[in-house]
């Protein structure tokens, strides 16, 4: 092998080709494991880094709600806010809260069955509401669905929302119902009645 070039920051140099002169040891472990400080989605020192929660994606949190096991149908009217047992509009509410450490994305999901219990039409939404509202001042999201007892007895109607969310601050976000009319019911058991919220950092 010949002369290399090599760029000094100012002018290329010719170095002779061969073996250079050992270099000092590097930072090594009797069993080779990584030594140094972490980064990327890692934070603190090798070998035992931790997560680093200000990293862009990083998942922050993750939370879950289920209705009642062996739940059945039970009667909701406008404006009453999801409950996973017991009578609508009370607690135990259909509600996840969470107060992210950094600015983050908060991803909620919402589904259930509804039911049209009276002979006419009538639009009925599932929402879901967030409080206080977003970095981008959103605080409502609604999918909307017409039924009449006869014809779409059942529907299905699944909300979802990714909030823009600031650090330190809590938000509350829950399940609401609204309709322009009629007689309704909802899903209360654990398989139907599902919302989960996943947050990541921005």
């Amino acid at each position: 092998m010949g002369a290399l070039k090599l760029w000094d920051g100012s002018a290329w140099r010719t170095v002779p080709s061969g073996v250079g002169p050992q270099g000092p040891p590097g930072d090594l472990s009797t069993d080779y494991s990584p030594r140094g400080v972490a980064g990327g989605g890692l934070a603190d020192m090798y070998p035992n880094p931790s997560i680093n929660g200000s990293a862009a994606g990083t998942l922050l949190n993750a939370q879950s709600l289920r209705g009642v096991a062996g739940g059945t149908w039970s009667a909701i009217a406008n404006n009453y806010v999801l409950s996973t047992s017991g009578a609508q509009n009370a607690a135990p509410l259909l509600q996840l809260v969470y107060a992210p450490p950094v600015d983050a994305w908060w991803t909620v999901n919402c589904k259930s069955w509804f039911n049209k219990t009276d002979a006419a039409y009538h639009y009925g939404y599932l929402c879901l509401v967030l409080s206080p509202a977003d970095q981008d001042g959103l605080s409502v999201v609604r999918l909307i669905e017409m039924q009449h007892s006869t014809v779409q007895t059942v529907c299905w109607r699944q909300a979802r929302m990714t909030w823009r969310l600031a650090a330190n601050q809590s938000y509350t976000c829950f399940a609401r119902f609204e309709c322009s009319g009629g007689g309704w019911n909802v899903m209360q058991n654990d398989q139907s009645m599902v919302m989960d919220g996943m947050a990541y950092a921005q």
